[in-house]
């Protein structure tokens, strides 16, 4: 038995020494059908980093996604940086194969250099032989280093994972202690690993059973199991220690620096893409296309505050939205004082979305009495009415409900227009027009942004170009006012 199973692995390691000399042919597969995801994934990752933006995420929820997004950011990035630098090795590689069957060995003699040079050269590289050795090893650590990288970058998103996980599921008080103790253990394993291991190097016995099973744990829920023989692998070696120690300086270039580079060539046009307060001056003077439904490129642009439905306007209302901020959500919270319509964070089977307030709690009261007293007066049936009945009066009972429901939420949501409308002041060419706007709340369908969106008819405003101006009312929560936003852009009117 113990000779079949040595034999197994005998042809089992002969057939892996084989593979390693052809591997060349799976990385160049892989690394190609990658760096095709790679593209792919971009978008999406662009659409995810906008639909976070237009969230109302806070506190540690925030913090957490961030992160995870971060995270994959970077993860994306070091695929790519480092598939291309693969496949241009790994292509030098394959024509230097090509050269030597050509022109065999390198002849130092027919290239007739100084003995200076001739030793320089041949110090390194004896031979051609040696340089496609040299590259063919290259190529290899580059290609697992990627997958390396990914991997640990993938566990440090499932890592981040879990404290949202506990404060969702577990209520505040619980959740929050959980999530504490796990980032305090979490860090201990990070050092740990950041280290090189020098904890699972300490002989004390008790030390070791208690940090092997915190390890175990945070190896198991980060998935870091999967390529833990892979860094070990890594970690044996000089020169693959060494690369993987350069993991941190280069993280903090790909993932850090890199993206934040950026290059301009004209000196007298402005860039529209930003919302800064001189972006916004520029719009007065300008046609940003950010701010226009129409004129917008296509892709992931966030709508960071308003957007004119046309810059070219042929009818005789104008619209425009006006995107919902976090600054409105405390207004009406602290000044006005109204019930929520949703509960703020993530939701689940154990934690109900909408948010019950006084008045709500007093209808479903009201309700389950009105369905009490039906079930009675059915199960009594004192007149010995009929089976038609009872469905009729189920059917007014259901409706009168349904009734109660709509006008509650249709009362909260008139409310919050309301403050709304009061919060902002619209000009058009310098006159007010505020009393003219109606505005309703809405989601936009650009990438779901909620706001409002807002109407005024102009059908008394002339052809041509105009002016229109919104001071948006913005809430400090520190000294309890209201301050003003202000946003000037042209449009044209053209009614045929």
């Amino acid at each position: 038995m113990e000779e079949e199973s040595q034999e197994r692995k005998n042809i089992f390691k002969t057939w892996l020494e084989t593979l390693q000399q052809e591997s060349w042919q799976l990385e160049l597969l892989i690394s190609g059908l990658a760096l095709f995801g790679i593209f792919e994934a971009k978008v999406l990752l662009d659409s995810l980093e906008s639909y976070i933006s237009i969230q109302f995420l806070r506190g540690s929820a925030l913090l957490a996604v961030n992160i995870f997004v971060f995270l994959l950011k970077g993860s994306w990035y070091i695929f790519l940086i480092n598939l291309l630098i693969h496949i241009v090795l790994r292509g030098l590689w394959i024509g230097a194969i090509g050269l030597r069957y050509v022109s065999q060995d390198i002849n130092y003699d027919e290239l007739r250099f100084s003995a200076y040079f001739k030793k320089l050269y041949t110090r390194r590289y004896e031979s051609f032989d040696d340089y496609i050795e040299d590259l063919e090893k290259l190529c290899s650590v580059i290609f697992a280093y990627t997958f390396l990288l990914f991997f640990i970058l993938i566990s440090a998103c499932l890592f981040v994972v879990w404290p949202v996980v506990f404060l969702s599921f577990l209520g505040e008080q619980i959740g929050a202690l959980l999530a504490l103790i796990y980032v305090l253990l979490g860090m201990i394993v990070f050092i740990d690993f950041i280290f090189l291991n020098p904890f699972k190097r300490m002989e004390d016995k008790w030390f070791s059973i208690v940090y092997g099973f915190i390890f175990r744990v945070f190896s198991t829920i980060t998935l870091s199991f999967i390529f833990r023989p892979l860094l070990l692998n890594f970690l044996d070696n000089k020169f693959t220690r060494k690369l993987f120690l350069f993991s941190i300086p280069y993280g903090i270039i790909i993932i850090i620096i890199l993206p934040q580079l950026s290059g301009e060539t004209i000196s007298y046009i402005p860039s529209f893409k930003n919302e800064s307060l001189k972006s916004l001056a520029y719009s007065e003077h300008s046609i940003n296309p950010y701010l226009y439904d129409d004129l917008r490129p296509e892709g992931n642009e966030t709508i960071n505050s308003f957007s004119m439905k046309s810059f070219h306007v042929d009818g005789s209302i104008l619209e425009f939205f006006v995107r919902h901020i976090k600054k409105d959500e405390n207004y009406f919270n602290e000044i006005m004082n109204y019930s929520k319509l949703n509960r703020t964070g993530i939701n689940s089977i154990f934690r109900k979305r909408n948010s019950e307030d006084s008045v709500y709690m007093e209808m479903m009261d009201t309700m389950k009495s009105q369905i009490h007293n039906f079930i009675i007066a059915k199960k009594k049936n004192e007149n010995n009415k009929s089976e038609q009945y009872w469905d009729n009066e189920n059917n007014s009972l259901t409706m009168s409900q349904d009734s109660m429901r709509r006008e509650y939420y249709a009362d909260r949501i008139r409310e919050i227009n309301q403050a709304f409308e009061k919060m902002n002041k619209y000009f058009i060419d310098e006159q007010e027009v505020t009393e003219e706007v109606s505005c309703l709340l809405s989601s936009h369908s650009n990438l779901g942004e909620k706001g409002w969106n807002c109407f005024v008819n102009i059908d008394s405003l002339q052809n041509g170009v105009h002016k229109f101006r919104l001071e948006r009312g913005l809430y400090n929560r520190t000294n309890k006012t209201i301050s003003k936003m202000v946003l000037e852009i042209p449009f044209i009117l053209d009614k045929n």
